[in-house]
């Protein structure tokens, strides 16, 4: 490498090489190579846009090689060029692969030195690690591993690194160097993530003498305030020392530039008065702020509408503070041109203003970005209150120089002096201030045809939810354009101050007073090159600035010392109680990850969030402080204090309390001591995993997309190898006769066939001959024969009859032998026979043939006693015109190309052959025949393989669970999908309860979805080689050859084809139901644990004994539940279970609440349902018994269920005679339905539960109506209801409770005839009720026109808010419909409007056309 005159420091020694560093591996810097050297653009360029290395940077890496360091440097003096030549270095000597790991405190940071090191170095893979990656989402140590393979440098902030070691996705033994870089004093020091990755995992690892990875820090200054001690601090946590250029100190100083101070002067504004300084614009601004009535803001409206405890509070806050959002936005629009009329003036307010109030205007009309998180309400509310401000040219004040402030008119006369050629920053305090002021300078004459001006902000505070309206958009590529030259000053906030990398300047210009003396020196460091100008504004009337920022300066270190006191006295016992909060920390062997007392309180949180199965619901755990026993307080002078946290009680009992193990001076160390210990506890019952996170449970087919996506699969498994294979090896043969009857049941022929295969029992065959004409093909009983040689001139000839003509039949052996029984058939017969008269020919007598066609068969018709007319000869003979007019002509038909006669036709020719006919036409149903054989033995090797196990008493059904709708087999599987779904369901349901025992119901939902997934079954399936046994090619005949032995002894399987995963899927779940047919519930079981070896469960009954064995005992059932029990029906043998059976999850008692029980009744209730429906009417169609069982297992219906059903109570009073003054007896009737049996302990619940009475005491009728008499399914009247989910939770957890105890499917049923579910199933079965939803129904009237609905906002007949919604078919308004309380309400109702007028329609253009 070049020197350029520079010296470099000699070879570092081997003695003071690193002690964790391979010896010899050190630097040279003799022998850099260029790559070393040619590095970032902080550095002196070469005339080739390349790099030099300074001799102080060689000399900081020196240092850094040597051991640990922290690089103190000034601003500007190319830190980051040192880690650049670090890392470099770390990758040639490293020898494993380790990870080098950057951490920089901000993301805009991490971006920067993203692309830094990604231009100097190449030769490795770099990535990024950021919130802005979606780092929060890695959830899984497979990501991780994922995302770091083959990675070398990874950049990341410092929470992400900490949070990785934590959760043991990255192991510090893992990393080889890491480097902190910037603001260490901040991120470095006390419990912040950069100090915890040194603490609770760098530490450690040293201190049990295990590797290490190096410690680079960089920093501008150590120090924040006055005491020096805290660089002893950072030294000691970052195990380094703390290193500025020494040796090289003298060049360091020569490219380290202080710039020249400029003072520029101006008069202070007033202090801003709306009455005095105010314009036109921003009085009429405040005008209609004033005028804004509160009760039409939207936020009111809505909180009125909802009229709920929680809402009535908010609202009455939110009128005495008037702090709605758009009260806010007003407010803040008004102060803002306000602060913008002192600061720059009356145009700038005006022209703020104006911006504001046009900007929501256009977003009014589009998808503007600034408004897209608003509201439709705010919105529209906020834009007519807007359009009453006067923003026409004529009313605004004109840029001039009496409409803008002092202080900007002192800016444009100092950069009036600047060179074109300037570049600089000028720091500002506001976003808005910045966005003005670059439009001002962008236009104003003094500067606009000079300078070319951007801006650079930070994200504004709304990035995730609303976005103010004074928040003014700024460009994004701003910094890019000013690196490149497209701009030369740039407007800035604090975003630019510190780490941000921004090329060196000629001027930095402080436009608002810097904050801080930090602020103070870090906008002073970005104006770096020789001779470069810092300016600062001034009142007139301010100090001189030297002194002033020299008093600043001591007072920041006062300030800091006294914050520093009241600090220390407010954390005090948290102090003293820091060794005892380090020491408590468990880790998990096998993955590293790390729980500590720092962050219990964070991950316990996230783990109680994960539990709430609904968007609506949050849960969280409650902290309770308890103050320390008196005995345990003896020996302190300060109070100790216990904590205990409660979690959600959908947990189970067990795993709800927990205590903290010590006795804590401090509050917050005792809550989370007390979450340490709830953690814990949570890992050893196996709820969150081996790297401390709540357990997930993607889907293990990773290899299969979810969905219904196609798959390619083995082809399907072909039978007659096995076949060629048998009659190879002399096998005993079996051997049948085929009888082929007619219409009428008559035997047209007889034929027998050998095999050497034992078939299975045969089902006659349907034969569709013709349109008009369905013949059978019987089998006999087999009969067992020695092996004996093949006769093939049956076979060859019974197939040549009818297929000859169009491939040659090969005189071969064949995979199935055929014999004519009682006839004498030879190829010699075949076009033999001369024509003689037609008292002797018919059909039935053989076929014509065509010997000048191949043999092309005929069937006859009839004779022509004369020469027929030219026009009635479909192919007239070449001679034709010299036949006499009495020549004879026979009239024939062609014979049928068909070769499948599985599947009926339409009308069309007879068909026929010749030896008799009749053989011809079982010639012709040979490959059909033959089909069938196939079918039989797919099935017959799948049962004897993959299904051996299993007691399969109906092959015939088997053939059905694999037969597609594409295959066209007598039968598909779907009905029985229908049917192995839901039965699938509940068999997954019970094993991972009874698995499970611990785990709440949101843990195991997401299990079984994953379990039960189409894509886990398809690779399963496919893994156990059913795909090669499922039917999905209808059989045609055409292409159909023999299966000759001696093809078939050389053909190989390799073939594929590509079906859908879900049809894979559905075939396991038509197996799992067919084994239900075939054997109730534990043949199911069998069939299932094929394909899921995981549901290891020996028996449905097994799994429910240990569900019952865990519910507690001698537990008394409270009085109220008696009545339950009466109205079940059922008395229970653990009376746990009904207790957990109707309790909320708001219970405040340490009970379980019901959703483990919900979770299994709703699988059980769906199993019902469904055997049900397939036991009363199999022939059902399949589309209607999906309707059958959404209509009864819905939330909507089972929600109205339990508001029903009821058990009737007496109740007595007594009550004066007013006739006779006597005091009498009054016995009177109440009903107590379901819903009143559940405990819960929410104010809000209980007030719900008597709204949804209220409504549904008023629609019952009506429903009972319809379920009792009408002929559709009340879909519109249940939603109308709205009950609330755990009115269905609660039928369902009953029965989950009712079979766990009885272990009886049967006693849950009738709690379901006890409904009345029962009752109306089989109403609904028996007279075909209507149960399409009215959107769906509307669908299909609209006969593929879009169907649109419109929604608006309305209100309803009481007052409160509702919707009403339009109905569009094909782009016309055809109703809009009534009221409704939701969304959904006001859908169906519409579509229910819209399906009357379409029907009304209909039947008046019907009534017009006849």
């Amino acid at each position: 490498m070049a020197n350029h005159g520079k010296p470099l420091p000699a070879p570092v020694p081997a003695s003071l090489v690193h002690e964790h560093m391979p010896e010899g591996n050190f630097l040279d810097y003799n022998s850099l190579p260029s790559s070393v050297t040619d590095t970032i653009p902080q550095i002196d360029t070469r005339g080739d846009g390349t790099f030099d290395s300074r001799a102080y940077q060689l000399e900081m890496l020196e240092e850094s090689i040597k051991k640990n360091i922290i690089v103190a440097m000034d601003t500007g003096s190319g830190k980051t060029h040192v880690a650049v030549l670090r890392i470099k270095h770390q990758i040639q000597i490293s020898s494993s692969p380790k990870l080098i790991w950057l951490l920089a405190p901000t993301i805009a940071l991490c971006s920067q030195q993203f692309d830094v090191l990604r231009s100097q170095i190449s030769s490795v893979q770099i990535k990024s690690f950021t919130s802005a990656d979606s780092v929060d989402r890695w959830s899984e140590k497979a990501i991780w591993d994922d995302m770091l393979a083959n990675t070398s440098i990874v950049v990341s902030t410092f929470a992400v690194l900490h949070e990785a070691l934590c959760h043991g996705f990255v192991s510090i033994g893992s990393l080889a160097l890491i480097v902190f870089d910037e603001d260490l004093a901040h991120n470095c020091i006390g419990r912040s993530p950069g100090s915890k990755i040194m603490t609770d995992f760098y530490w450690p690892e040293k201190h049990s003498r295990h590797y290490v990875p190096h410690i680079l820090g960089l920093t501008a200054s150590p120090v924040i305030g006055s005491k020096t001690e805290a660089m002893g601090t950072l030294e000691s946590v970052l195990d380094s020392v703390c290193r500025s250029p020494h040796i090289q100190k003298e060049e360091l100083l020569l490219h380290v530039n202080l710039p020249d101070l400029v003072r520029i002067h101006f008069e202070a504004s007033e202090a801003f008065s709306i009455t005095l300084r105010s314009t036109s614009v921003m009085k009429n601004l405040l005008e209609v702020y004033q005028k804004l009535d509160i009760y039409a803001d939207p936020e009111i409206i809505s909180l009125k509408s909802q009229n709920t405890k929680s809402s009535r509070e908010k609202m009455e806050k939110a009128l005495k503070s008037k702090n709605t959002f758009i009260q806010s936005q007003m407010k803040t629009i008004n102060r803002r041109a306000g602060e913008m009329c002192q600061v720059l003036g009356h145009w700038a307010a005006d022209f703020y203003i104006l911006q504001v109030v046009s900007t929501l205007i256009r977003s009014s009309d589009s998808k503007d970005i600034a408004t897209t998180t608003w509201k439709d309400a705010e919105k529209r509310h906020l834009v007519n209150t807007l359009r009453n401000v006067d923003i026409s040219p004529d009313n605004l004040t004109v840029l001039s120089q009496t409409s803008i402030s002092d202080k900007v008119r002192a800016l444009l006369k100092f950069l009036q002096s600047c060179d074109e050629k300037t570049t600089g920053i000028i720091f500002v305090k506001q976003r808005t201030t910045a966005s003005l002021l670059q439009h001002l300078l962008s236009i104003h004459p003094a500067t606009s045809k000079r300078l070319r001006f951007d801006t650079v902000v930070g994200a504004s505070q709304q990035a995730s939810g609303k976005r103010d309206l004074f928040e003014i958009a700024t460009h994004k590529d701003a910094l890019s354009r000013f690196r490149s030259g497209d701009i030369n000053i740039l407007i800035a906030t604090s975003v630019l101050e510190e780490g941000i990398d921004v090329p060196r300047c000629h001027l930095v210009i402080c436009f608002d007073e810097p904050s801080s003396l930090k602020s103070y020196i870090q906008r002073r460091g970005r104006a770096r090159l020789p001779g470069s100008r810092w300016a600062l504004l001034l009142e007139n009337s301010s100090r001189d600035l030297t002194r002033q920022w020299e008093d600043l300066e001591l007072e920041m270190k006062k300030k800091y010392e006294n914050e520093q006191r009241e600090v220390q006295e407010l954390v005090e016992s948290e102090i003293c109680e820091e060794e005892s909060c380090r020491s408590r920390y468990f880790r998990v062997p096998s993955t590293g990850a790390r729980l500590d007392l720092d962050n219990a309180k964070g991950h316990l949180q996230c783990f109680c969030s994960r539990l709430a199965t609904q968007p609506s619901l949050y849960m969280r755990p409650v902290y309770i402080i308890m103050e320390g026993n008196e005995g345990e307080n003896r020996d302190s002078h300060q109070a100790l204090f216990r904590a205990k946290v409660i979690l959600p009680a959908t947990l189970d009992p067990s795993m709800q309390v927990f205590i903290s193990k010590m006795l804590w001076r401090s509050e917050k160390n005792a809550m989370k001591d007390a979450a340490f210990e709830a953690y814990t506890a949570l890992y050893h019952a196996g709820l969150v995993n081996d790297h401390l996170l709540p357990l997930s449970f993607m889907d293990p087919s990773s290899g299969i997309e979810m969905g219904d996506s196609i798959v390619e699969i083995h082809e399907q498994f072909n039978p007659w190898p096995s076949i060629a294979h048998a009659w190879e090896n002399r096998e005993k043969l079996q051997r049948r006769v085929l009888a082929l009857k007619d219409q009428h049941g008559l035997v047209k022929c007889e034929i027998e066939i050998s095999i050497p295969v034992d078939l299975p029992e045969l089902e006659p065959i349907l034969i569709c001959w013709d349109a008009s004409s369905q013949w059978k093909l019987e089998s006999g009983q087999p009969r067992i024969v020695e092996y004996c040689d093949q006769q093939v001139e049956h076979t060859a000839t019974l197939l040549s009859l009818a297929h000859g003509h169009r491939w040659k039949v090969e005189e071969m052996r064949y995979a199935v032998v055929f014999e004519g029984l009682n006839a004498k058939i030879s190829q010699l017969q075949l076009g033999c026979i001369s024509l003689v008269d037609d008292d002797i020919l018919d059909e039935s007598m053989g076929l014509l043939r065509d010997s000048q066609n191949c043999g092309y068969p005929y069937l006859f018709h009839k004779f022509l006693s004369s020469k027929p007319s030219i026009k009635s000869i479909q192919h007239p003979h070449k001679d034709y015109e010299s036949f006499s007019s009495n020549q004879p002509f026979v009239a024939l038909k062609k014979w049928s190309r068909r070769s499948d006669f599985l599947h009926s036709v339409a009308a069309g020719p007879e068909t026929r052959d010749a030896i008799p006919t009749v053989f011809s036409q079982f010639s012709s149903i040979i490959p059909s025949f033959l089909h069938k054989i196939e079918t039989e033995l797919v099935v017959k090797e799948l049962c004897s393989s993959l299904l051996a196990d299993v007691d399969i008493s109906d092959t015939a059904i088997i053939r059905k669970a694999i037969s597609t709708s594409g295959a066209r087999e007598k039968d598909d599987y779907q009905k029985l999908e229908f049917l192995g779904d839901s039965i699938l369901k509940m068999l997954v349901s019970i094993f991972l309860a009874s698995k499970y025992n611990h785990w709440p119901e949101g843990y195991l939902s997401a299990k079984r979805a994953a379990i039960v997934s189409n894509a886990r079954l398809c690779k399963s399936a496919t893994d156990r080689g059913l795909d090669k046994f499922i039917f999905t090619d209808v059989f045609t005949g055409k292409g159909w050859r023999p299966f000759y032995v001696e093809e078939l002894l050389k053909s190989e399987e390799n073939g594929t084809r590509r079906i859908s995963s879900k049809l894979i899927a559905d075939v396991v779940e038509s197996l799992i139901g067919a084994g239900w047919k075939m054997g109730d519930f534990q043949t199911s079981l069998s069939i299932a644990q094929i394909f899921l070896p995981e549901v290891d469960m020996p028996s449905v009954e097994v799994g429910r004994v240990q569900l019952f064995d865990i519910a507690p005992v001698d537990i008394p059932i409270p009085e109220d539940l008696c009545q339950l029990e009466s109205l079940a029906g059922y008395s229970f043998v653990k009376k746990s279970l009904i207790i957990q059976a109707m309790s909320h999850r708001s219970i405040n008692t340490a009970t379980a609440s019901y959703e483990r029980l919900e979770f299994l009744g709703d699988s059980i209730l769906e199993a019902l349902i469904v055997t049900e429906i397939s036991r009363l009417e199999d022939s059902l169609p399949l589309s209607f018994m999906h309707l059958c069982k959404t209509a009864l297992v819905n939330g909507n219906f089972l929600g109205f269920i339990a508001l029903e059903w009821s058990i009737t109570q007496k109740e007595t009073c007594w009550k004066e005679n007013h006739l006779t003054g006597v005091m009498e007896v009054i016995d009177s009737e109440f009903q107590k339905p379901l819903w009143r049996f559940m405990r819960h302990g929410m104010l809000d619940v209980g007030i719900e539960q008597q709204e949804i009475a209220r409504r549904h005491r008023s629609l019952r009728h009506d429903i009972l109506s319809a379920m009792e008499s009408g002929s559709e399914y009340p879909w519109t009247l249940l939603a109308r209801i709205q009950a609330n989910k755990f009115y269905s939770d609660i039928v369902e957890s009953l029965l989950g409770a009712v079979w766990i105890d009885s272990g009886s499917m049967e006693a849950c049923r009738q709690i379901l005839d006890l409904m009345g579910i029962i009752k109306y199933l089989h109403r609904i079965i028996k007279e075909r009720i209507n149960l399409l939803h009215p959107r769906e129904e509307l669908g299909i009237l609209a006969r593929g026109e879009e169907v649109v609905y419109e929604l608006h906002a309305s209100e309803m007949e009481d007052g409160k808010s509702g919707r009403r919604c339009k109905v569009f078919v094909g782009g016309d308004l055809i109703y809009e419909g009534d009221h409704g309380k939701n969304n959904d309400e006001a859908k169906t109702r519409a579509a229910e409007g819209a399906i009357a007028e379409l029907r009304r329609v209909n039947e008046s253009l019907g009534s017009r056309k006849s």
